[in-house]
């Protein structure tokens, strides 16, 4: 992710950290570590950013970490929450919301494809699910259709609001 000052902020699944470049593409600072521990991550994966705060989304941790960003170069914790789902993208609503793109199972056995995930309450918000998501009717066809095809090549969804970066969600809560 690019900050509004030109600060890159790359998440390295592998090493697993988040390397910090300047605008010119120099590496100002290598942040986090292997482990269970205070800034360790085990697999971090997606990320968000809404100044100043920059989300990071733990695979291995099963957390969501909320930093906000303390100078140029470093990052503060401000909130740890757990992740009972697989988001296949993540993007900050404000403070404590996430908008997820990924797989939850409803409290109905329904498999949802995009919902608000507010840290502070532990609580989902779902929107879409999967059938509707991918054009279905019904979710028996949809998983028909999954089981026969579109299972071999992944069932992922990404957010990308770029092009709306004016809208901000006004919910309920």
């Amino acid at each position: 992710l690019v900050t509004e000052d030109s600060m890159i902020f790359i998440i390295d699944c592998r090493a697993p950290n988040i390397k910090i470049f300047d605008s010119n593409g120099k590496l100002a600072n290598v942040f986090g570590r292997k482990g269970l521990g205070p800034d360790e991550f085990i697999m971090p994966f997606y990320s968000a950013y809404q100044k100043p705060f920059i989300g990071i989304a733990d695979f291995g941790r099963r957390r969501y970490f909320n930093y906000k960003r303390n100078g140029k170069s470093n990052l503060e914790l401000k909130q740890t929450c757990l992740n009972q789902d697989m988001p296949t993208d993540i993007d900050f609503l404000n403070k404590g919301k996430f908008l997820v793109a990924g797989n939850k199972m409803d409290n109905n056995g329904k498999w949802q494809g995009l919902y608000i995930y507010d840290c502070d309450n532990n609580k989902c918000e779902f929107l879409l699910n999967h059938a509707k998501s991918y054009g279905y009717q019904s979710e028996s066809d949809f998983q028909r259709d999954f089981y026969a095809e579109l299972e071999y090549i992944g069932a992922n969804q990404y957010i990308d609001w770029s092009q709306y970066s004016s809208i901000r969600y006004r919910g309920s809560s």
